[in-house]
């Protein structure tokens, strides 16, 4: 069979009410030569059955069921290595794509620079509670293919934000830094948002192309999974990794600590861990 362009990976675990609407966004794509590879996690909602009503209608759709649930690192270990595309795009089984262009201009941008790792675009921060679009995501100085010395640069200064819900990657680059690292565990996209671009460079088009949905009565930082502690020693691997891959420049290490500093703010901040200020 014909290898497809893009394989667009979606793990589920009880988001039947959400996964129509995820579906229908794919579906809805001017560029169709893609395969949708969907794990469902031994969902106890109607989610299985939404699957495989959808696959029954479009062979594009290839579902593999867990009896029970595994955990979301097993579902992604799963739909990783069922991945056949030339490029990949994680998206949430409760996240959907809003611009029915999205692939047509990943397709179109990573034809026209070959040497990027990848393309995204800007993703909406959509409020499941309000229904709504509340925020946006996704940034760079500028549209169009940014390099690999910049991407490092303006990531490392809060300049550049590559969203998980908004980027599409090349395989083999993906493949080049060992896919999907499962010891990052929940946010494995984080690694690969950060080194492939700084490596390669990336594509980026300043258009709304997908809805993130965000649950505001859930733990932001449950959603990232472990403890304080274990969130800042992924950001520690995160930086060991990017070093190794990521050629250096000159103010690299005043970057490097504004870029460790805010990140661990970050995790402090959604730990719910609150430090005393000094007496």
């Amino acid at each position: 069979m014909p290898v497809p362009t893009f394989s667009i990976l979606i793990c589920n675990y009880n988001h039947g009410c959400y996964l129509p609407q995820c579906l229908a966004g794919i579906r809805r794509q001017t560029f169709a030569d893609f395969e949708v590879l969907i794990t469902d996690d031994g969902s106890t909602d109607a989610s299985q059955q939404i699957i495989a009503d959808a696959a029954a209608k479009d062979p594009r759709i290839k579902p593999h069921y867990f009896a029970k649930n595994q955990g979301a690192m097993a579902a992604v270990a799963d739909i990783w290595g069922r991945a056949t595309g030339s490029y990949i795009f994680g998206e949430g089984a409760d996240d959907f794509m809003i611009d029915e262009r999205f692939l047509e201009r990943a397709a179109a941008g990573l034809a026209a620079h070959p040497d990027a790792a990848g393309f995204f675009g800007v993703a909406g921060l959509f409020s499941a509670g309000k229904n709504t679009v509340v925020g946006k995501i996704g940034s760079a100085a500028r549209a169009g293919f940014v390099p690999p010395e910049e991407c490092y640069r303006d990531i490392l200064r809060g300049r550049m934000f590559v969203p998980g819900s908004s980027s599409i990657w090349r395989r083999d680059c993906l493949e080049e830094i060992g896919g999907y690292d499962l010891t990052l565990g929940p946010q494995i996209d984080f690694l690969v948002n950060h080194a492939l671009p700084s490596r390669h460079g990336a594509v980026f088009a300043d258009v709304a192309v997908t809805c993130q949905r965000i649950h505001e009565n859930a733990s932001n930082f449950g959603s990232k999974g472990g403890t304080l502690w274990e969130s800042t020693g992924r950001l520690a691997k995160v930086e060991q990794r990017m070093r190794e891959w990521a050629r250096p420049y000159d103010g690299m290490e005043a970057d490097w600590k504004l870029w460790r500093a805010r990140w661990t703010l970050d995790a402090i901040r959604t730990s719910g861990v609150h430090i005393n200020p000094p007496r």
